[in-house]
């Protein structure tokens, strides 16, 4: 499973989502950027898809079976953690931002694309919406 197009994998997809994350929330200033890298719990889960998707491009060796097992532990601490469950299967293209609202689960067949997609383009208020009928 190769780094097929758009769908970034291993430490360069990890520090370009990281970017794209701190550019949406505004987090310029170091310490910004520190503090949104402890509380997104959307890009720790997004980090650890692009590891499980750079671990499994690798070829089937023996060294490699250290890394799955390393990435097989994470997803699973991860999924506990985050409440977010990412499928190195599926294909979570760049610039992608997942709205941290409740648990998100993205398997094999559910098709997600970059710029953007997975729940919103943009962060966004919440704002009651009203039915045009009610007065």
């Amino acid at each position: 499973m190769a780094s097929e197009g758009n769908v970034p994998s291993g430490w360069r997809g990890i520090r370009s989502d990281f970017a794209h994350f701190c550019g949406i929330h505004g987090a310029v200033a170091f310490g910004e950027r520190l503090r949104f890298l402890f509380a997104s719990r959307a890009f720790w889960a997004l980090a650890t898809y692009r590891f499980g998707r750079w671990v499994y491009a690798r070829p089937r060796r023996p060294q490699t079976l250290l890394l799955r097992a390393l990435y097989v532990l994470s997803f699973e601490v991860g999924r506990l953690i985050t409440k977010t469950s990412l499928s190195v299967r599926s294909r979570i293209e760049r610039e992608v931002w997942i709205a941290p609202r409740g648990e998100v689960f993205v398997s094999f067949g559910i098709p997600r694309s970059g710029s953007g997609s997975s729940s919103h383009p943009e962060p966004r208020p919440s704002v009651p919406c009203r039915s045009p009928t009610a007065a």
